[in-house]
């Protein structure tokens, strides 16, 4: 008796379409395409994080040549101080004393 109300009653036939099932019906798949459309979007997802982890090395870089042209702004600054004070001291020009100083 199961086996009768399973098969008749709570089965539905091939030839019916629930409601849910037409989208499938009006865009059609075949299996070769899922897999096609799946891989693709695998090699994107790897494309993407490939572009997230070259954007994070970008930063990074950044970040250190700022570092870096603040330590070199500081040396120009120093530099123009020092030359500022020995113009002020009375000594030869700049340049001589750095070479005296070398």
């Amino acid at each position: 008796m199961e086996t009768v109300l399973v098969n008749n009653v709570l089965s539905v036939p091939p030839n019916v379409l629930l409601p849910d099932d037409q989208p499938h019906k009006k865009y059609f798949q075949r299996l070769e395409e899922v897999l096609n459309l799946e891989s693709s979007l695998a090699e994107l997802h790897l494309v993407y994080q490939a572009e997230v982890c070259g954007r994070q090395a970008l930063l990074a870089e950044l970040e250190e040549h700022r570092e870096v042209q603040e330590q070199l702004d500081g040396i120009l600054r120093w530099s123009v101080e020092l030359q500022a004070a020995w113009m002020q001291e009375g000594m030869a020009s700049f340049h001589d004393s750095f070479h005296v100083m070398m």
